[in-house]
């Protein structure tokens, strides 16, 4: 379904003389946005395209504004938590000499930065594995739509943090959009070299024209791998060589970033990292199953980890807990159902009860068949579909959830 972007024009004001970030394609200014002389005024970046026609001929000028409309009419469709919001459009802020007539973009502010200066410049602990599952989530979601759509520039400098320190995925193609016309080199070329790092090897292969392939899932499923790579290390792939060209040279030759020198990445995480390096782009984990396993190592991690929030609700009540989790794996509802629990097909049955009986707020009955689930999950060794079941168990019963997944997986 599409969303028709607001028209805000004389809504909405710059408040400084100069904008606070520069790209190839756009500068990003501060702004306010006042719906009414007497509502509350919200702070807002301004997204001003300078594609100049000085810089473009007649047909490339038509090329690069149906482009920009296409990732506009983009960027309107997506509705996600982890997605950069557009709240709307102006055509009246685009001051730049020549300036083709392209409208202005008005956007949530994030005042923490884009992902990459906020892993920099900021000291406090994050829960990566909660900020890599975040992102993943919106990619998900993009990848999954009735038209998917690929985002083709997956990078840390491309995610935003919100105030409330939430990832938002941004920049859905429009720098790609000019960048990947014909408009004359030196125009796009240094926006494409920024992205080389983060491209798989498919991508530096040209057809038979000199005409790059498109990107794929599985090509942002490379670049994501990066993006962890970047959370985890604080540094840009590849960051031992300097120049571009040798990148590109080591990734077509099948080598992948080497392990980062004095840091520390879960051998899991890396693992999962090489699944999102293979070389062939059939064999790369897809971004649904990358996310699925991200969330059951978060929560192998908050289970173990004494000093997460979970992990001393387990430890400070493990008696009761036990005792409440005994008293669900042993209640007739569940020993029934455990007799039909002993397959993978059988498991989901009883899932699918579970969730009937949560959507009817049957708590009672839904915490004993999201508790049969996960057991016949975690027999038939299922790691994936017994952690997806934990996560829905925890919205009935947060606290018991963790206690059973110790008594599955240690018994």
């Amino acid at each position: 379904m599409e969303h028709v972007a607001l028209d805000l024009t004389g809504l909405v004001r710059k408040v400084d003389s100069t904008p606070f970030a520069r790209g190839g394609f756009a500068d990003i200014w501060m702004g306010e946005l006042s719906w009414l002389i007497t509502s509350p005024v919200q702070q807002v970046a301004i997204k001003v395209p300078h594609v100049t026609s000085k810089h473009l001929r007649g047909t490339e000028r038509q090329e690069v504004e149906r482009r920009l409309e296409r990732e506009l009419k983009t960027w309107r469709m997506l509705r996600h938590p982890n997605i950069l919001p557009l709240l709307g459009t102006c055509k009246d802020l685009g001051t730049f000499p020549f300036a083709l007539p392209l409208p202005s973009m008005i956007t949530e502010y994030c005042p923490l930065g884009t992902l990459a200066d906020y892993l920099v410049e900021h000291d406090e602990p994050i829960d990566d594995l909660a900020m890599i599952h975040d992102i993943a989530s919106a990619i998900v979601y993009m990848h999954e739509l009735d038209s998917p759509i690929v985002h083709g520039d997956l990078k840390a400098e491309n995610i935003l943090i919100s105030k409330n320190r939430t990832p938002r995925v941004s920049d859905f193609g429009l720098s790609r959009a000019v960048k990947n016309s014909d408009a004359p080199t030196g125009y796009t070329t240094s926006s494409f070299h920024g992205s080389m790092r983060w491209m798989s090897p498919e991508l530096h292969q040209a057809d038979d024209n000199g005409r790059p392939p498109p990107f794929t899932p599985a090509s942002d499923t490379w670049a994501f791998g990066m993006v962890i790579l970047e959370i985890e290390a604080c540094e840009i792939p590849w960051s031992h060589i300097i120049h571009e060209p040798a990148v590109i040279l080591a990734v077509m030759r099948g080598n992948t970033p080497p392990l980062p020198k004095n840091k520390t990445i879960a051998p899991a995480l890396w693992a999962l990292m090489q699944e999102c390096w293979k070389q062939d782009p059939a064999e790369r984990v897809s971004m649904r199953d990358l996310m699925s396993r991200i969330d059951l190592l978060k929560f192998q991690r908050d289970v173990q980890d004494p000093s997460s929030p979970i992990g001393q609700r387990s430890l400070s009540s493990s008696s009761s807990i036990r005792s409440r989790s005994s008293s669900i794996l042993s209640s007739p509802v569940t020993q029934a159902l455990s007799l039909e629990s002993n397959s993978i097909h059988d498991a989901d049955t009883v899932l699918a009860r579970a969730r009937r009986a949560f959507t009817q707020r049957d708590a009672p009955l839904a915490r004993q068949l999201y508790s049969t689930a996960a057991a016949a999950f975690a027999s038939a060794s299922h790691q994936l579909r017994h952690a997806q079941t934990l996560a829905e168990l925890a919205r009935v019963d947060k606290p018991n959830v963790v206690h059973i997944w110790k008594l599955q997986w240690k018994s």
